[in-house]
């Protein structure tokens, strides 16, 4: 994520203003520090609930039963 959200915001910075230019527009990109974070830390909460409901899942497998069917 230290990398990705900077490469992504500079990559969409650079795409919109290629695509506006293209169309005759003004480009005035707006990416504020609060809605970069508000969406990264809504990403790693959907990320943490995605592993725990699969582990939770996976958990009640026993080993013994997924082994000898293997």
């Amino acid at each position: 994520m230290l990398v990705g959200i900077p490469i992504g915001v500079i990559g969409g910075r650079v795409a919109w203003a290629v695509a506006a230019n293209r169309l005759g527009i003004p480009s005035f990109p707006v990416t504020s520090i609060a809605s970069v974070t508000v969406v990264a830390v809504a990403f790693l909460i959907v990320l943490v609930l995605t592993a725990l409901v699969l582990a939770q899942l996976v958990s009640r497998i026993a080993v013994a039963d997924s082994l000898r069917r293997g």
